[in-house]
């Protein structure tokens, strides 16, 4: 027998099926019956997204890149894990998510920085128009950290604070972390006052 497919939606429902023309035809049979039921249930399902991860599977720059399409309302709460695939260009957006209803809830990182090609990535996280969830590269600095702090695309005095401030800490994608190992310290001082008056 031939290979049938069938798609639809009732509500926040959706149903997809494929296979033999008779399994297909049967499992029609079993929905139609139901449909009353499936209306009321259809309007208490509120889908939900805890952790969505985005990625960009192509290797040159594209504007394919995973989308999740919600039939009703949504919360997105949690956090976001993003993969990239090619060197993307500040003030690039991805509409990851798009609602039929509303964003009721949106309890997600505002930015979120990721390791591409040598360099960190900075991503704002926003909820859109109550029925899009974005990402837009903001930012795009070296793995070992350039001093930026205000992220004004230049190291100036207005920087030093925030140096100082780092100054004695440890973890990943510290801004003064200029040699990457994961700590600021007098190792990077010397390069934060090399860096000083660099624009980017």
């Amino acid at each position: 027998m031939a290979n049938a497919r069938i798609e639809f939606k009732i509500g926040n429902i959706e149903f997809v099926g494929e296979g033999e023309q008779d399994w297909v035809t049967e499992q029609l049979d079993k929905v139609l019956t139901r449909i009353p039921e499936l209306a009321i249930e259809s309007k208490k399902i509120t889908p939900k997204a805890a952790t969505p991860q985005v990625s960009s599977p192509k290797t040159t720059q594209t504007t394919e890149h995973d989308f999740l399409n919600i039939a009703g309302d949504a919360e997105f709460n949690g956090d976001i894990n993003i993969l990239l695939g090619y060197s993307a260009l500040i003030g690039d957006q991805f509409v990851i998510a798009e609602t039929g209803g509303e964003i009721t809830e949106c309890n997600l990182p505002t930015s979120k920085t990721i390791e591409f090609g040598g360099e960190n990535y900075v991503f704002a996280v926003q909820c859109q128009n109550n029925n899009q969830l974005v990402l837009e590269l903001t930012a795009i600095t070296p793995l070992g950290g350039n001093g930026d702090y205000d992220m004004d695309g230049s190291v100036t005095v207005s920087d030093l604070g925030g140096f100082l401030g780092e100054f004695g800490s440890t973890g990943v994608g510290l801004i003064g972390d200029f040699n990457g190992d994961g700590a600021v310290n007098v190792n990077d001082l010397g390069s934060f006052l090399s860096a000083f008056g660099t624009t980017y």
